[in-house]
């Protein structure tokens, strides 16, 4: 009697995993991928250097403005990451925001 697909898709999701040699063959080249793509992730993140983003009262700063006029811009598009509660920007996206802004106009 063989298991109907329903069946054998809701053991597999209970993390049974067949035993044949073929499933055992796949998860082994599957790991070996996923160390590989690891080991070159790795090799990518640390050859870069880590670029820094500005805070809000830095970028006024850089722009010789104030923070409310930054604050001002991100609601006009200025390009921006959160996280958390914090914004950061990064300064060359920021002058390419600019610049596009200008030739707009």
């Amino acid at each position: 009697m063989t298991q109907s697909n329903a069946s054998r898709r809701h053991s597999l999701s209970e993390g049974a995993v067949p035993s044949d040699p073929f499933s055992a063959a796949i998860r082994a080249v599957v790991a070996s991928e996923i160390d590989r793509l690891r080991d070159e992730l790795a090799e990518i993140v640390s050859a870069r250097p880590a670029k820094k983003l500005l805070d809000t009262n830095e970028l006024g700063l850089l722009l010789a403005t104030t923070p409310a006029t930054v604050r001002k811009l991100i609601g006009e598009g200025l390009p921006h990451v959160t996280l958390g509660a914090v914004r950061r920007y990064d300064p060359d996206a920021v002058v390419a925001w600019l610049s596009a802004r200008e030739q707009s106009k």
